[in-house]
């Protein structure tokens, strides 16, 4: 007798019967567990082993911008120096770079400098004033130690029979419009006889002057609240921050591959916009640039001071391998076209070891080692420039 169509019995083909489809989704829900607790078992041995041979980097963030800056009201210059301000800044101990304390003292005039400048100028001084930003104020190192410092001994010893006076009136986080804006507004009033601005690679970046600390971040990075170092908690912290926080103060391995990351995005970031702003004619930051090479020198020519530019280079690569050559060389370009004497500073430290030259592990601004070369070179080429200008007033009086 033929077995009824709807009956229990097996069939030997075709579609499998009711219970294989609990069995096949509980066979991969196993699956699905096993391969989770291998992964999570593989985690946690890795990051013992990991513990065992990286160092944390989440306590390795560059301290705070001295706080010695107050707001203006003058669009140009956004803030200034506190006259008379002091702050101290600690830097942690790394494995590259031992601790560290950085004292930033404010003078009366609102200038890091360890006098205060007498007006009218002294008769028979020659006195240089030196604008920039971080590199030229000396962000990391103590206050004698910036190259306007460096520079103002080595023409001294250089020109024993001469009163020299070198300026430092750099101010971190400065572009190029609030260094003419600080030049027309405060220093000239020195009677300055040589004026020089100290350039850097982000100056040329159009920003928004009341931002300190301008460099440019990956807008993937922003998203994803990757930061230097831990949230600032004196803005509104978004969970993101706080998140990517808590994972890299748990995990050494999250924590190195979050750096890099980081680092990776804000640098190609970084990149992107030089590139589209350096040399590139209409270039909003390019055009202003040209717009203070033609500003300043005007200025100072009129009160009778001689107006210099300094390059400042990048310190993280240096050698064949520096990235900026053709930028360096557009801004002696520039330089040539306005009549602006240029001094490049990297054939001074180009064959230097970055590390050698950079603050700190977690700072790469320059150190003291750096200040003290490129305040010494830079002398021994002023030198001669300097008695030779002072040979040329001297005939036409």
């Amino acid at each position: 007798m033929m077995a009824d169509a709807d009956s229990n019995t097996p069939t030997t083909g075709g579609e499998p019967g009711p219970s294989a489809a609990p069995k096949r989704r509980r066979g991969c829900f196993t699956k699905l567990a096993l391969a989770c607790g291998t992964l999570v078992v593989t985690g946690v041995l890795a990051e013992f082993v990991a513990r065992g041979f990286l160092d944390w980097t989440v306590a390795y963030h560059e301290p705070t911008a001295p706080k010695v800056v107050r707001d203006v009201d003058d669009k140009n210059l956004g803030y200034e120096l506190v006259p008379g301000a002091h702050y101290g800044a600690e830097y942690p101990a790394t494995p590259r770079s031992p601790a560290k304390t950085v004292s930033y003292q404010i003078n009366a005039d609102g200038f890091r400098d360890p006098r205060v400048y007498a007006r009218p100028k002294p008769e028979g001084t020659f006195r240089i004033a030196v604008l920039g930003d971080s590199f030229t104020f000396g962000i990391g190192v103590q206050g004698e130690s910036p190259y306007p410092k460096v520079l103002e001994r080595e023409l001294a010893r250089r020109l024993p029979d001469l009163s020299i006076e070198v300026m430092n009136c750099g101010v971190y986080g400065y572009n190029t419009r609030q260094e003419a804006a600080l030049l027309g507004k405060r220093v000239i009033e020195y009677e300055p006889d040589m004026v020089f601005v100290c350039f850097y690679m982000n100056d040329v970046v159009p920003v928004d002057v009341r931002k300190v600390g301008r460099a440019p971040e990956s807008d993937l990075s922003t998203f994803l609240g990757l930061t230097f170092g831990e949230p600032r908690r004196e803005h509104k912290v978004r969970t993101s921050e706080e998140v990517q926080w808590w994972l890299r103060t748990h995990s050494v391995l999250l924590d190195h591959f979050a750096a890099a990351l980081e680092l990776k995005l804000r640098t190609a970031a970084y990149n992107r916009i030089l590139r589209d702003n350096w040399g590139v004619e209409d270039a909003p930051g390019w055009n202003e640039l040209q717009t203070y090479l033609t500003a300043m020198p005007t200025l100072c020519q009129t009160k009778g001071a001689d107006f210099r530019l300094l390059l400042f280079p990048d310190l993280t690569l240096l050698g064949d391998d520096y990235p900026w050559r053709t930028q360096h060389e557009a801004l002696k370009q520039l330089c040539r076209k306005h009549a602006v004497p240029f001094y490049d500073l990297l054939p001074i430290v180009e064959h230097e070891d970055p590390a050698s030259l950079q603050v700190h592990q977690v700072d790469h601004h320059p150190n003291e080692r750096c200040h003290e070369l490129v305040g010494t070179k830079l002398a021994e080429g002023l030198a001669p420039t300097i008695q030779k200008l002072l040979a040329d007033r001297a005939k036409k009086k």
